[in-house]
């Protein structure tokens, strides 16, 4: 029987190892393609647009979430209480210190507030879904004014099922709901993180972006279906407001009010130190004796002006007499202003 040279098994055992070296090579780039980092960061991730599918769904309604308390229940209790047909729309939010998420829930809330929603048909509600500890619930209702329930997963398992991706891109186009400047966003964000105390790396994954679901009930105890859909593909991808409304068949144009900061936002963003709030109070002081100060010559500068025009404008209409109480006359009319605006003088 023949036997193997040495320099055939020689060269056998160079091939296989060769072979071998290849074959791990190969996994390891594999494996570095499906883990690589920096392709969350090459814009908008590709996210799909079907709807769950059935068994997607039923997977999501076991999973937990956890209400402001910490207690845990099932994702399919927050919705499918209603004795009869309801809809539901679920958001999905990113950390909770998430500026640009803090923007959208308090755009939401001026826009659809809970008034307009009993004006549907068909009963509906929303519910917010962070990946954050509920620790910091508390926090993010006051810092975003919102009125509707806010509960959390930790463990982003609803996320993952539901097919939610992972990215830091903040995208090429600004949302409308976003009105103030990304500068503002982060140090809001920054400011509620040092305040946070023990709970700062609780707010959760930065890296998690979410979406919105639209659910109908048939009744209690119905699982439901999932009808409407919208994954974020970056940080500031949350459906529009306008197209919210239109799903749920709301009037209006669509339009975003300009509003202003939220008391849970001064709150976070003008609380300090006693010293810096006595300095605060100090300088409202400051200004308003100037403004006292500087009164009196505005008042000089317009009763001139009055004086020098005084024959030719007693006929025009729109002139009002105020501050008859110190003896000082302006006329708003003369000087072209309107009714209610600030003539120089200290309030």
């Amino acid at each position: 029987m023949p036997h193997a040279s040495d320099s055939d098994s020689s060269s056998s055992h160079s091939n296989s190892k060769e072979s071998s070296s290849t074959a791990a090579t190969s996994v390891d780039h594999e494996h570095q393609k499906e883990h690589d980092p920096q392709a969350e960061f090459r814009g908008d991730v590709k996210v799909s647009k079907a709807l769950p599918t059935k068994s997607e769904w039923a997977r999501c309604v076991e999973l937990p979430v956890l209400d402001v308390d910490g207690k845990e229940q099932m994702f399919g209790s927050l919705y499918a209480n209603e004795a009869g047909p309801s809809r539901h729309l679920i958001i999905f939010v990113r950390h909770f210190f998430c500026g640009n998420c803090q923007e959208y829930l308090r755009t939401l809330s001026a826009s659809i507030p809970p008034s307009a929603l009993t004006n549907l048909t068909t009963p509906t509600t929303i519910t917010i879904i962070g990946c954050g500890s509920p620790e910091l619930i508390p926090l993010y209702t006051s810092a975003t004014s919102c009125p509707y329930p806010i509960h959390c997963d930790p463990s982003r398992q609803l996320y993952v099922t539901l097919g939610m991706l992972r990215t830091l891109d903040l995208g090429n186009k600004k949302p409308a709901y976003i009105q103030r400047s990304i500068l503002g966003a982060a140090v809001q964000s920054i400011i509620q993180g040092l305040r946070s105390g023990k709970n700062a790396l609780k707010s959760g994954d930065y890296w998690q972006v979410g979406g919105e679901i639209v659910v109908e009930c048939k009744g209690k105890g119905d699982p439901g279906r999932v009808v409407w859909m919208h994954r974020m593909r970056n940080t500031r991808d949350h459906a529009e407001i306008a197209e919210l409304k239109r799903v749920l068949g709301l009037e209006g144009d669509g339009r975003v009010p300009r509003r202003k900061w939220s008391e849970g936002v001064r709150g976070v963003v003008r609380r300090g130190t006693s010293s810096s709030v006595g300095a605060s109070s100090n300088g409202d002081s400051e200004k308003r004796e100037r403004s006292r100060s500087t009164g009196g010559k505005s008042v000089e500068v317009v009763k001139d002006v009055v004086g020098r025009a005084r024959s030719k404008s007693r006929e025009r209409k729109g002139m009002v007499k105020l501050g008859e109480g110190d003896g000082k006359e302006e006329y708003q009319g003369l000087l072209g202003i309107g009714k209610g605006d600030e003539v120089g003088i200290a309030a």
